[in-house]
């Protein structure tokens, strides 16, 4: 079984592995849709679980008053995930390639982020 930071290493390769064949097809843009939203998804949840266990804080300084706020932070974190998510669509029929790099390297940030959040809490039940 992997451990959660080996997980998400692995989403974080595939997301890697799905850029480099990345193409301008419909399929193309639901799979660059479904990257970014599971890996905004395992942002949100590895940050909240931290932030719950008091082992870390957020890091963005405008989601930072949140903290408290469990519902308001997702709903803010996960609304940013949906925006970009939504400007990606719009910018695939114009400039796929375009939405290619920036899905993917949000993508990636995200599960990097996913898998910094994950080190922090190693050992808290």
């Amino acid at each position: 079984m992997l451990k959660p930071y080996e997980r998400i290493a692995a989403v974080g390769f595939l997301i890697v592995l799905l850029f480099a064949s990345g193409c301008a097809s419909a399929r193309s843009e639901r799979v660059l849709m479904v990257t970014m939203g599971a890996a905004g998804g395992a942002d949100l949840m590895t940050t909240g679980y931290c932030l719950g266990a008091g082992t870390c804080r957020e890091g963005n300084p405008i989601l930072r008053p949140l903290e408290d706020q469990p519902f308001a932070f997702g709903v803010a974190k996960m609304g940013t995930t949906a925006y970009l998510m939504y400007w990606m669509h719009k910018l695939h029929h114009t400039h796929p390639k375009l939405a290619w790099i920036v899905g993917g390297a949000s993508a990636g940030a995200w599960s990097i982020i996913a898998w910094r959040n994950t080190r922090f809490t190693q050992g808290v039940r």
